[in-house]
């Protein structure tokens, strides 16, 4: 952003091309799409998004109405989601919900510290600081139409932190008191959770192929199973 206009400035060129020359108070740049929140002559903050490849064409989203405390999410879909970096409430529109479906084309989820989209867009994974929610965006098949609602899958009194995906997103991975704990959370059973270790670095890695997550301990490599029934077999490496 400069001046307020967007440029992108192509990698071998070198040289700046204006994507937008309204003011721009912050964006997101997705595969397909950039994401825009412009400030307009009367304060106001209005969403909207671009083609990249067709930038002439403007597609506004009067559903969200925007702030300068705001901030996009990146969604992995269609959706669009703007975090408020003070109320902390998540606001997510769905563009494709017509009038009078079972869902609302706009949900408010409100004291967000810290969430995760899935990488197929269709479930979201929040934290209000002492609980973890999961709430997924597919209509579930029911003989009665339900709309889609929020499930808790752990609590604590300790404050949650550092929440994070394992590779095969059927595994959370979080912190409670300095404690690495992993949350089983397959949508075909009851989400469990156990303690994979004591005092955790915070430099941990998933490695989905083989199952584990692997960190640097006291100068030496390990390596712990993410699931529940092996998490109390570690590996140790060699030294760093």
């Amino acid at each position: 952003i400069s001046d307020g206009s967007l440029y992108r400035i192509p990698y071998l060129l070198k040289t700046k091309r204006l994507v937008s020359d309204a003011q721009i108070e912050f964006y997101l740049v997705e595969e397909d799409r950039i994401l825009l929140a412009e400030k307009t002559n009367l304060d106001e903050i209005l969403i909207s998004w671009i083609n990249p490849s067709d930038s002439s064409t403007i597609h506004l989203v009067p559903e969200i109405i925007a702030t300068e405390k705001d901030e996009f999410i990146k969604t992995n879909s269609h959706r669009i989601a703007v975090l408020n970096k003070i109320t902390k409430t998540l606001t997510v529109n769905d563009p494709s919900i017509k009038e009078n479906a079972i869902e609302d084309d706009i949900i408010e989820i409100q004291n967000i510290k810290s969430s995760l989209w899935s990488q197929d867009g269709q479930t979201l994974v929040y934290t209000d600081g002492f609980g973890i929610y999961r709430r997924s965006f597919i209509s579930p098949i029911t003989i009665i139409p339900t709309k889609n609602i929020n499930h808790l899958i752990v609590k604590y009194t300790q404050p949650i932190k550092n929440i994070t995906w394992a590779d095969d997103e059927s595994h959370l991975l979080f912190t409670t008191n300095n404690t690495l704990r992993v949350a089983e959370i397959n949508s075909s059973s009851d989400p469990r959770s156990s303690v994979l270790l004591e005092n955790a670095p915070t430099n941990i890695i998933t490695a989905n192929n083989v199952n584990l997550i692997t960190f640097v301990n006291k100068g030496k490599l390990q390596a712990i199973p993410i699931s529940i029934e092996d998490n109390r077999r570690s590996f140790l490496f060699g030294n760093e």
